[in-house]
C-alpha cells in the first residue's frame, strides 16, 4: 500500500516539476540564473619529478530551481498532508526509525530530502534534454535504503608517490589512471600547487568508514609493490544515497606526509601490478581477522608506512624500519642478542628470492649500530647522514620485501611457525610447511615486485 502511495506522489511532483518548466520556458528571461566565476585548467603536462599546468577564467552559468522545488514540495507535498501519511505509512513499514526518539518527524525529513532528490533530476534532466529515471528507479531506491540496506558510495582520491603515465590501471577492486585537467581544483584559497599524481577511484555499498578502510588497503597495495611513499592528498565521496543529503564530502589528511620514494608504473608493469594486487590485495583485508596471526604483520606494515611518509630526520624513520623487521622476525619470549638472531633470519629468508644474504645481513647490522647510537640518546655524526640515508633506504626496501613474504605466509601457518621455519633452514632441518610458503610466495608474486637495489 504505501508503495503505491509513494508512486502516486513522485509521479505528482514529476507532473508539477514538467508543468513549471513550460512554464518557465515560455518566458526565457524567468529562468532562473546562477553565475559564477570559476578557474579551469586548459593545458596540463604531467611527469614522474613534475607538473605543470596553465588555467583560465571563465564564467560558469547554471539554472538554480531550489526555491521553486521547494514551492512545488509545500504546495504539493506538505500542505495536504500526503507527505506527513507517507511519512506515517513508511514509518510502520520499515524498521531504520526505530534508532530515533522521533520516527515520524525523522521520515518526513527523509522523504522531503528525496522528493527534492526527484525534482532537482527532473528539472536538470528538462533543460538538457536528457532522459529522465523512472519512477520505479526512485521508489524501489528509496525502500531498499528504508530497509538498511546498503547504498553504493563512489570514491575518488588524489594520489601522491606513484605516477601512471599512459594506460589506466583497472582492476576488480579499483581503478587509478593519470592526472587530466578536470582533476585539478583551483581557487582563491588554493593556488594551483601541489598536483596529484594520479587519480584512484572505487566503490562500495556500505558506509563511509568502510570506504576508508578500503582506501587503506589499496594505496598499501601501491606501497608494497615498490619502495614508495604513496599517499592520498584528497578523498571525495559521493553517495547513491536519497536521504542523507550530507553523506557526501571531500576531506584531506590533517598531517602532512613526507613524499622521499616516488615511482613511475610503466604500461610494462601494469600486468605485474595486476597480478600482485589480485594476489595481496585480499590479503591486507584480512589484517582485522582475529582467526589470523597478523598482529605482528600489521606493526611491520604501520613501521614502513612511517618509514617511509614521517616527515622527521633519517635515523628516526631507520629506528621505525628495523622496529618493523623485529614485529616479523622475533618470536615471542625470546631472549639473547636480538641483532645477530634478526639479521641472520633476514638474510635467510630473503636469499630463497635472489638477494645476497651477507650483504643483506651487513645492511641490517649497520642499521641496528645506528639505532643504538640514537636510542643511547646520541647524534649521528655529520659525516654520517648519507650512510644513514643509504641504510634507511634498503633497510625499507628489505622491511618492505618482507613483509610480502609473511603477509602470504601467515594465510597459512602462524608468525612463529615462519620464523622457526627460516632457523630450521639456516639449520639444515627439513621443514615442508616453511618450505611450501617460499614455493606459494615465487608462484603467486611477480619477480619485479621482490627486485631490489640489491639483487645480484
Amino acid at each position: 500500500m504505501e508503495i503505491d502511495d509513494l508512486t502516486r506522489a513522485v509521479n505528482l511532483l514529476k507532473m508539477e516539476c514538467s508543468k513549471s518548466f513550460e512554464q518557465i520556458k515560455e518566458k526565457e528571461d524567468l529562468i532562473p540564473i546562477v553565475k559564477s566565476y570559476k578557474n579551469v585548467v586548459t593545458e596540463l603536462k604531467t611527469g614522474l619529478n613534475s607538473h605543470s599546468a596553465t588555467s583560465k577564467t571563465e564564467i560558469e552559468t547554471k539554472p538554480d530551481w531550489s526555491q521553486i522545488i521547494a514551492k512545488i514540495i509545500d504546495e504539493k507535498l506538505i500542505t495536504d498532508g500526503t507527505l506527513g501519511s507517507l511519512a506515517n505509512s513508511l514509518v510502520k513499514a520499515t524498521s531504520i526509525t526505530n534508532k530515533f526518539e522521533n520516527p515520524i518527524g525523522q521520515m518526513e525529513m527523509w522523504l522531503e530530502t528525496f522528493f527534492k532528490r526527484v525534482a532537482e533530476d527532473e528539472f536538470e534532466k528538462l533543460y538538457s534534454n536528457g532522459k529522465p529515471k523512472s519512477t520505479t528507479h526512485y521508489v524501489s531506491n528509496l525502500m531498499m535504503e528504508l530497509n538498511e540496506i546498503p547504498v553504493t558510495i563512489e570514491f575518488t582520491a588524489k594520489i601522491l608517490g606513484v605516477f601512471v603515465s599512459c594506460t589506466d590501471t583497472i582492476l576488480q577492486h579499483f581503478s587509478f589512471r593519470k592526472l587530466q585537467p578536470q582533476d585539478i581544483d583551483i581557487d582563491n584559497r588554493h593556488p594551483m600547487f601541489n598536483f596529484p599524481d594520479g587519480i584512484l577511484t572505487f566503490k562500495i555499498k556500505g558506509d563511509q568508514n568502510l570506504g576508508h578502510s578500503k582506501m587503506v588497503n589499496i594505496l598499501d597495495v601501491f606501497r608494497l609493490f615498490r619502495l614508495s611513499s604513496v599517499t592520498h592528498q584528497q578523498l571525495r565521496s559521493k553517495s547513491s544515497s536519497l536521504i542523507w543529503p550530507m553523506s557526501s564530502g571531500t576531506s584531506s589528511p590533517i598531517q602532512k606526509d613526507r613524499i622521499q620514494y616516488k615511482y613511475e608504473m610503466t604500461d610494462k608493469e601494469i600486468p605485474n601490478f595486476h597480478e600482485f594486487a589480485e594476489v595481496f590485495f585480499p590479503i591486507l583485508e584480512q589484517k582485522s581477522n582475529k582467526e589470523k596471526d597478523m598482529f605482528g604483520f600489521n606493526i611491520a606494515l604501520e613501521r614502513y608506512k612511517n618509514s617511509t611518509l614521517d616527515m622527521v630526520e633519517d635515523g628516526r624513520n631507520l629506528m621505525t624500519a628495523v622496529i618493523g623487521l623485529e614485529a616479523l622476525f622475533s618470536a615471542k619470549h625470546e631472549l639473547g642478542e636480538i641483532k645477530y638472531r634478526i639479521s641472520n633470519r633476514i638474510a635467510k629468508l630473503l636469499s630463497n628470492f635472489g638477494l645476497d644474504g651477507r650483504q643483506i645481513r651487513k645492511i641490517i647490522e649497520d642499521a641496528y649500530g645506528y639505532r643504538n647510537t640514537i636510542g643511547h640518546g646520541n647524534n649521528i655524526a655529520q659525516q654520517e647522514h648519507q650512510k644513514v640515508r643509504e641504510t634507511l633506504d634498503k633497510v625499507c626496501d628489505i622491511l618492505r620485501i618482507s613483509i610480502i613474504i609473511f603477509g602470504i605466509g601467515l594465510m597459512e601457518l602462524k608468525k612463529n611457525q615462519i620464523v622457526f621455519g627460516i632457523d630450521d633452514s639456516m639449520l639444515g632441518i627439513e621443514n615442508k610447511e616453511y618450505e611450501q610458503i617460499i614455493s606459494t610466495v615465487k608462484k603467486m608474486v611477480p619477480k619485479s615486485v621482490m627486485q631490489t637495489k640489491l639483487k645480484k
